[in-house]
């Protein structure tokens, strides 16, 4: 039973595991903390209607999570970005060609 589960678990999900794998599986845990901090407050801008600039999410992570200095986290959110991974956090214009 719990083989077929499993088995149909990943024939729902596998594609997206890949992705998940491919995308962040690099990264140490440090980078997966900062990821899903980034992560988490462009969730909460996009669930209350709302878009930030890089700036603005660089602040607030990293009022959040004061250990990671301003250019690790303003990095971070630009690969991220280059991920499709953010939805509320907006590029300059000249950054997005």
């Amino acid at each position: 039973m719990a083989k077929k589960n499993a088995i149909q678990f990943l024939a729902k999900h596998g594609k997206d595991i890949d992705w998940l794998f491919s995308t962040f599986g690099n990264l140490n845990s440090a980078e997966l903390e900062l990821a899903s901090t980034i992560v988490y407050v462009d969730r909460e801008l996009l669930e209350r209607h709302q878009r930030a600039s890089i700036d603005v999410v660089t602040q607030q992570v990293h009022d959040i999570k004061p250990h990671f200095t301003r250019q690790q986290v303003s990095r971070f959110i630009e690969d991220l970005i280059d991920e499709e991974v953010l939805e509320a956090t907006t590029t300059p214009i000249a950054r997005r060609a």
